[in-house]
């Protein structure tokens, strides 16, 4: 985490919208249609050293969107949730995408990682194994007790080799 995230922030969906179907798929009624997520950074918990910016205050990306089959449309899930609920807030990894060309997601900012999306209950990280190790490992935190234990965890030697690199080649 560390090693590749720019920032750690504690954020909340304020918008979204179904980015559609291409015609085609469309037209056969299967495919899968991204969504477009606009988050609100409410707090910076760790910023990787090197790292050349912070996330707006607000930002789009893409989210988990939905899969059509058989012309009925499904939510599309990671560990058995979808990413981001209206109103809620989370603990995320982002990377600035800005400088990596053709890969930046609507303005340059999105998120690690699907495993990297942790919800909050209060000031506290949810318990959610399914969603990986280090929701796992950081189930329970709270905010201050995450932002101590990031910035006492060194990043593997080849990214601080390269923190100029973008986070796909750290």
């Amino acid at each position: 985490l560390v090693s590749l995230a720019d920032v750690v922030a504690v954020v909340t969906l304020a918008d979204e919208r179904e980015l559609g179907l291409p015609a085609e798929q469309e037209q056969r009624g299967e495919g899968s249609s991204p969504r477009e997520v606009t988050l609100d950074v409410e707090q910076v918990l760790w910023k990787r050293e090197g790292a050349t910016g912070s996330p707006p205050n607000r930002f789009k990306t893409f989210g988990l969107g939905y899969v059509y089959h058989d012309g009925k449309r499904f939510e599309t899930e990671y560990a058995g949730s979808s990413d981001f609920q209206s109103g809620e807030r989370y603990v995320v990894a982002l990377i600035d995408y800005s400088h990596e060309p053709g890969t930046g997601p609507l303005g340059g900012w999105g998120t690690f990682s699907q495993g990297v999306i942790i919800p909050l209950e209060g000031d506290r990280l949810a318990s959610q194994p399914e969603r990986g190790p280090i929701a796992v490992e950081l189930a329970g935190h709270t905010l201050p007790e995450v932002t101590a234990q990031l910035s006492q965890t060194k990043p593997y030697p080849s990214a601080l080799a390269h923190p100029d690199h973008s986070a796909t080649v750290r």
